[in-house]
Order: C-alpha cells, then structure tokens, then sequence
C-alpha cells in the first residue's frame, strides 16, 4: 500500500513478501538457539583464536591476540593471501 515503508520500516510493513517452508521443523533444525548458539559461538571464537595464532606472523601475535585471550579488532587483517582463503575454506565455507 505504501512503498515508502520499504524504506521507513523494512522489518515491518515493508516487507514485499513472506515466504515459509512446508515442514518448518525440518527447516528449524538446523538453528541453533539459546545455550546451544552460546556454546557453537564460543567454540568457533576459540576456532579463530587458534587459527590466527597458527597463520599469523609470531611478532604480530602479541597484537592480534593479547595475553592469549580474544582477538582484537582488525586482528585477521594480518592475514596474507593465503591466509585468507584459508580463513574463507575453514570459516565461512
């Protein structure tokens, strides 16, 4: 009725359309929600803090990965080339 709320409210009345699955339990299973999404997120934290201390360079270690604990921002940035497309195989698929 308005397209100006595609722009004023795209999570809302903006919607063009909706789309749902045939078996929605099927299609949900896949989600991980609550205590479960906590423990898949720490865990591939811990993934990345492993990967960048095994790909990047042992001066910038202490940079991107202080006292051993969580990577700073910007931190994959001293990833080289292959560095990335490893990052790209392991993490994003």
């Amino acid at each position: 009725n308005s397209p100006s709320s595609i722009e004023s409210d795209p999570y809302g009345s903006g919607w063009l359309a909706s789309v749902w699955p045939v078996e929605h339990t099927e299609a949900l299973k896949s989600l991980k929600v609550g205590e479960g999404a906590v423990a898949w997120l720490e865990n591939e934290v811990q993934r990345f803090v492993e990967f960048l201390a095994c790909k990047t360079s042992p001066e910038l270690v202490g940079a991107t990965l202080p006292d051993g604990a969580r990577p700073v921002v910007g931190s994959a940035l001293a990833l080289d080339d292959e560095g990335w497309q490893e990052f790209r195989n392991e993490f994003v698929g």
